[in-house]
């Protein structure tokens, strides 16, 4: 039973979701019996999560049959994390956000972590909870070099510029200014930041650099 769910986590991570589902129902018949809830859980999280990949009908039913049937299963974290993201991706970041609040961040995998801690910290900022925002990119850009330290860092910098705390702003944006993603729009919130502070000779610059992108 073990070569067959390393199987099927290989078939996970190589996209191979409707393979992993009939794998998925082939193995619960024999494993029943054999091996313990968790094991159990895990095997059926891949299945769970292949759906929601695959866009099924009726996830979040899909998702809510697991829940019940394994409630403190420490992949339900994973499960709920691929869900929270089904809606980010369709920008529904209220609905993301309350199910990233009701997951064991500790159960997810590292690197699934910081993912889940970017698209909280983002929701929250779209949802106008700035102070709680603010706390999750800070501990991201603490963390050093990872995927979401420059979109942290921008993001950051846009809580302090609509907090007109230009100063902090400021300081977050000249370090993305060489950054290929975030440079452009660095420079048009670094203007307007140097503008609030009445450093013209800054604006013109920055203004110019825009003027010619």
């Amino acid at each position: 039973i073990g070569r067959k769910v390393a199987d099927i986590r290989l078939l996970y991570q190589n996209g191979m979701y409707i393979s992993v589902q009939s794998e998925v129902d082939r193995l619960i018949p024999l494993a029943q019996g054999k091996i313990g809830s968790e094991k159990m859980a895990e095997i059926k999280a891949y299945s769970v999560m292949s759906s929601i990949h695959l866009e099924a009908p009726n996830i979040d039913g899909v998702v809510a049959e697991f829940e019940d049937d394994y409630p403190g299963a420490a992949s339900l974290a994973r499960v709920k994390f691929l869900q929270s993201v089904y809606y980010f991706d369709r920008k529904e970041y209220s609905r993301s956000l309350s199910i990233m609040e009701e997951i064991v961040q500790s159960h997810l995998p590292k690197e699934e972590k910081i993912e889940y801690m970017f698209n909280r910290a983002f929701c929250q900022m779209r949802g106008g909870m700035n102070d709680q925002a603010e706390v999750g990119f800070k501990q991201i850009i603490s963390l050093g070099n990872t995927p979401y330290k420059s979109a942290s860092t921008y993001y950051l910098a846009y809580i302090y510029y609509i907090s007109n705390e230009f100063y902090a702003a400021v300081e977050l944006y000249e370090e993305l200014k060489r950054n290929n993603e975030y440079a452009l729009f660095s420079k048009y919130y670094l203007a307007e930041s140097y503008f609030m502070l009445k450093k013209y000779d800054k604006v013109i610059s920055y203004g110019e650099e825009i003027y010619e992108k």
